[in-house]
């Protein structure tokens, strides 16, 4: 019997549970704080020539999440980088691959629209020639602007793993739901008819896509609710209102039009969780939640392992946390990432881990101007 391990400095991670005994043989896979091995595959081991015996038991009686995936996010920027790439379908296979030596993505986040990390200049899918116009129906609602190599490095990723599980998330409305009218920055508009026309929005993505053959599982309404900068794309949108939107208008539009794709809620971080509470706090908003999705950019890491306690029929998901030239340290950063990250936080209950982009250019780009 051949079973995956991962070793990373001390820890050990396995795919499969249950109780090792001599005649099992175990693939590894090294890490090294010093750099010199990244995911090295080396000899496969056994208890019978590792030289020290080792058990590994699991009690079956203790049941737990079941996990949806690890991965990362596919930005504006990582699709441009892989698809222009004349490696391109090596790298895929490399990225989203079952092979022993791929990389076996299985829980992509896709940015719905523009982000900080851009090929091309951000945009929405209902821009308007005029941010002081409205178009409340959808009636120049395009997912054209995606189809020149995001759909296709999504479908490249579906043909390599059909069983791929799919979050979208938008950094923005369109600049003309906004109270600024600006795509950088800026709150979402509380009116009825902005948020109504902002349920459509989201129909009309998971509809379009869908037609593309890409099915979406998961929607977030909004990356980083609290965060509003006037150099990328962000948005801030008020608890109150985040409520009204779900409860209001995403949930019952998603129900009358029968899409099953299943809303998660949040995607901050884990020092500002009463956001999360008290939209799970308004009953009628919380029967459209499925799941919280965290970063981990702020606060505690256990966060969301006490968050479950108290909403128990509520999924946590680990959806983003990056690195940066700021942290230079290979093998503090590898033992971080390896107890806080994929071992912290599938113990706190999450059901996915994914990091931020899955590819960029040699300039840690490309990026909007100035961010």
């Amino acid at each position: 019997m051949l079973t995956t391990f991962v070793i990373c400095l001390a820890w050990v991670i396995t795919a499969d549970g249950f109780l090792l005994n001599n005649n099992d043989e175990y693939q590894v896979w090294l890490t090294t704080g010093d750099g010199s091995k990244k995911l090295h595959r080396e000899a496969a081991i056994s208890r019978s020539n590792s030289g020290h015996g080792f058990s590994v038991w699991v009690d079956r009686r203790k049941r737990r999440q079941s996990m949806e995936g690890f991965g990362g996010s596919l930005t504006n920027a990582a699709a441009s980088v892989i698809y222009h790439s004349p490696n391109r379908a090596q790298i895929m296979r490399d990225l989203f691959g079952n092979g022993l030596d791929d990389l076996g993505i299985s829980f992509l986040r896709v940015v719905m629209g523009g982000s900080d990390f851009q090929a091309v200049y951000p945009y929405t899918f209902d821009d308007l020639s005029s941010n002081q116009d409205t178009d409340f129906n959808m009636d120049h609602f395009s997912i054209e602007p995606d189809r020149s190599f995001f759909i296709p490095i999504i479908k490249d990723a579906l043909t390599i793993n059909p069983n791929l599980t799919i979050l979208a998330t938008p950094w923005t409305a369109p600049a003309w739901m906004k109270t600024s009218h600006k795509m950088f920055g800026g709150d979402l508009n509380s009116g009825d008819s902005y948020l109504s026309a902002y349920a459509k929005y989201f129909v009309k993505f998971l509809k379009a896509y869908q037609t593309e053959g890409i099915p979406i599982q998961y929607l977030c309404l909004q990356n980083e609710p609290l965060l509003s900068r006037d150099d990328y794309p962000t948005m801030t949108v008020n608890v109150d209102v985040m409520k009204r939107l779900i409860r209001d208008h995403v949930g019952p539009a998603l129900r009358q039009n029968n899409i099953q794709t299943k809303l998660l809620i949040f995607d901050h971080n884990w020092d500002a969780s009463w956001y999360p509470e008290q939209i799970l706090a308004d009953s009628n908003a919380k029967q459209y939640v499925s799941g919280v999705a965290w970063h981990g950019y702020g606060g505690r890491h256990d966060t969301p392992d006490g968050f479950h306690n108290t909403h128990q029929d509520v999924g946590m998901y680990f959806t983003e946390i990056s690195g940066g030239d700021w942290d230079t340290n290979f093998a503090s950063t590898l033992t971080w990432d390896t107890r806080i990250i994929f071992i912290g936080q599938t113990k706190a209950w999450a059901k996915s881990v994914a990091l931020w982009n899955i590819a960029l250019d040699e300039h840690h780009g490309p990026r909007v101007s100035g961010t």
